[in-house]
Parts: C-alpha cells; sequence; structure tokens
C-alpha cells in the first residue's frame, strides 16, 4: 500500500471537482493511478455517475488504479455502491468529496477516505 496524503497530493483535482459539484450540481470523479498520476475528471448527474464502457476501457487502459476521488452533493459517507465498487477494483483507497457551504469555514470541501487495501 502507498501511504498517500489525498487531501494534499491532489488537492487541485479534488478542488475541480467539488466546483463542479457546487457549480454545476453534477457529482464527479476521477482515478489515481500506481505512478500517482490522474485521469481526466469525468462528469455525471446530480447524484450518481454513469461510465459508459468506452470510457471504463480508457481509464482502465492507462495504468493501475490505486484509488478513486468522488464528489457527494452532501454527507461524508461512502454509499452502499460506493464501497461495493470499491471492493470489486484494485483500489486501495476510495474518497468522497463533500462541499462545504458554510461561510465561517476555511475549506472548501470534506474528504473522507476508505482504505480498501486490506
Amino acid at each position: 500500500m502507498i501511504d498517500l496524503d489525498i487531501a494534499e497530493e491532489f488537492k487541485t483535482d479534488i478542488e475541480k471537482i467539488v466546483e463542479s459539484q457546487v457549480q454545476e450540481n453534477r457529482e464527479a470523479i476521477f482515478f489515481i493511478y500506481e505512478d500517482l498520476t490522474t485521469s481526466d475528471i469525468y462528469k455525471g448527474k446530480a447524484r450518481r455517475i454513469s461510465l459508459t464502457k468506452s470510457q471504463e476501457s480508457r481509464i482502465v487502459s492507462q495504468g493501475e488504479i490505486i484509488g478513486s476521488v468522488h464528489t457527494h452533493p452532501t454527507g461524508f459517507d461512502p454509499s452502499t455502491i460506493d464501497i461495493m465498487t470499491g471492493i470489486e477494483t484494485t483500489q486501495e483507497y476510495m474518497a468522497v468529496a463533500t462541499p462545504v457551504y458554510k461561510k465561517d469555514i476555511e475549506e472548501d470541501f470534506v474528504l473522507t477516505v476508505m482504505d480498501l487495501s486490506n
């Protein structure tokens, strides 16, 4: 397992997907590869992301996926579908970025990371 500070290492990508959630009301996702590069950002609908077979093929052809980060409109907890997807893949990390809407909080998002390596 690679020891990563996902919030810091991928802050720019996380900010982009959170912006998609806030500005466009669309969940978004990106994948993290073993060499710590990331996939393109894929946008879904307000409460879910569906990838085409072509997108899935492109994502897996770019390298070994060790993690993913996606947004939720509210709430930090990964859904049952999130957990099942993580278990069925080679991901070591699955993270959920949730926008923070309160003005008195300095951060733009809260990141919840699940360790799926075991």
